[in-house]
């Protein structure tokens, strides 16, 4: 009988572990330096434009997205350059404040490319997505083809107002979020123990 219940308090306890990771799976959003959403850190190439994506993943609209909105928080040594609205978009904001409508709703599917765009900068630098700055969401936003209201975008990384990306000197993981391997390795011996630990 107590072997029943430690089982039934183990399975409880890895439902609880699993739920929380369940419920922001749907309608994600970051910035990535690859067009699939795995890689998020570059540990080196300070001083050389770095193409950037802002990727929504597993939106909840299935009929589309027809609008979205959001800010990139930029550190002070990065830049962005050439930006890029997927679909017929046309941006109302600025530089960084993102108010994008569109012509005709992007596709929904498992990746949806809002923007892309090249990151520079001279040293260590992080880029942040998050809210729009004058809207008082509490998270960025898009909006469903099929309906009226806003549906929020949950940031993968660091919660509101966490890192997304960085480029430079920091140490990044020796893995990628599919778990394949950074292409770009810092070369330390402790960076080198460390990946075979």
């Amino acid at each position: 009988m107590i072997c029943v219940r430690s089982q039934v308090v183990l399975i409880l306890l890895n439902l609880l572990l699993v739920a929380p990771t369940t419920i922001f799976a749907q309608d994600t959003v970051d910035v990535f330096f690859d067009d699939v959403g795995t890689v998020n850190c570059l540990p080196l190439g300070a001083g050389q434009p770095h193409h950037a994506y802002l990727i929504l993943k597993n939106p909840s609209a299935s009929s589309g997205i027809a609008g979205w909105q959001g800010t990139l928080s930029l550190d002070s040594t990065m830049y962005m350059a050439s930006p890029v609205f997927s679909g017929q978009a046309i941006n109302f904001g600025d530089s960084t404040n993102f108010l994008v409508g569109l012509g005709e709703p992007l596709p929904a599917s498992s990746i949806v490319i809002l923007a892309e765009f090249d990151l520079v900068t001279f040293s260590e630098g992080t880029a942040t997505f998050g809210p729009l700055g004058t809207s008082g969401d509490a998270f960025p936003m898009f909006v469903s083809a099929d309906g009226p209201g806003m549906i929020p975008m949950f940031p993968e990384f660091g919660g509101v107002g966490g890192v997304s990306v960085t480029i430079g000197l920091q140490d990044c993981p020796s893995s990628n979020l599919d778990g394949s391997p950074v292409a770009i390795a810092r070369s330390s011996w402790s960076g080198l123990k460390a990946q075979y630990r």
